[in-house]
């Protein structure tokens, strides 16, 4: 099925090209086309570079299959994040990212082989935890460090827990797997509040969306806190919608947007650095 979509790539009626293949055929996608690919965007950050420098030179865009960056909620997020009035100073970013494979999952799956999509739970499901970390702070963390938790018969990773170490002193925490019940949660967590998401990859509804302010306190006696939580419209749409017509966007237009090659590679740097640090065994300074 692969082959033939590659050929017709080489059509000059075609002007975008969407992948979603594994990560390991990435790099035999590049045909002059703009690209929308699939996350992880490849194995290594050196073949994510490659990618995106032979993007650039052909003048064409490229961006990952990412879509909550897309969602009209993340809009409203920044907003709300921007005000120190409501959040004070951010400190930490808390996420989780799992579901729960069955037994044919774990024994087929191209998510548990190693010649595949090696880089197994931390490449598939923590892609999105890294990119919200990244998107939320603006920043990339200076040392990350990972526990693998449990290994696929091939010795893939299919449940981790990972910290990252920033610059300004932020740090952000977040576990993936495949071997638990759904969770996408995020949490964002400030001075005066904690802004929170139970739906944060993939939402419940393309009606609406929420997005929780905790601004939960302690009062005397501090034994007792008063808990309040704001629960706030995100807006609704199809975030995968979004992200299409964005990318048909940059390409009617003609302008080439930077952003989403950066953010790409970056979100690809920090992952192969968990990659290590879990074989490692130690932090990892980046």
């Amino acid at each position: 099925k692969i082959r033939p979509i590659l050929s017709r790539s080489h059509d000059p009626q075609w002007h975008r090209t969407s992948d979603s293949q594994p990560q390991n055929t990435h790099p035999e996608t590049l045909r002059r086309k703009h690209v929308l690919l699939e996350k992880p965007i490849t194995i290594t950050y050196e073949e994510a570079e490659n990618i995106t420098a032979a993007c650039k030179k052909h003048n064409v865009q490229f961006m990952d299959g990412v879509m909550f960056m897309h969602h009209v909620r993340s809009h409203e997020i920044k907003k709300l994040l921007a005000d120190k009035d409501t959040m004070g100073d951010i400190t930490r970013v808390c996420s989780s990212f799992t579901f729960c494979g069955d037994e044919d999952f774990h024994k087929n799956d191209i998510r548990v082989k190693k010649d595949l999509d090696g880089l197994g739970c931390i490449g598939d499901l923590g892609w999105y935890n890294v990119r919200a970390t990244l998107w939320v702070l603006d920043e990339d963390p200076m040392q990350v460090h990972c526990i693998p938790h449990k290994r696929s018969a091939e010795g893939v990773i299919i449940s981790a827990s990972i910290t990252m170490l920033f610059p300004s002193g932020k740090f952000a925490t977040f576990d993936c797997g495949f071997d638990t019940n759904v969770r996408q949660t995020l949490e964002v967590a400030g001075t005066k509040a904690s802004l929170r998401l139970n739906d944060f990859v993939l939402c419940k509804s393309e009606t609406d969306s929420e997005i929780l302010i905790d601004t939960t306190a302690f009062y005397p006696p501090p034994t007792c806190p008063e808990h309040k939580v704001t629960k706030l419209d995100g807006g609704g749409c199809c975030q995968e919608a979004n992200m299409v017509e964005k990318m048909c966007q940059i390409v009617a237009s003609g302008q080439l947007e930077v952003y989403w090659p950066s953010i790409s590679k970056r979100t690809q740097k920090v992952m192969n650095a968990i990659m290590e640090s879990a074989e490692a065994g130690k932090l990892v300074s980046l």
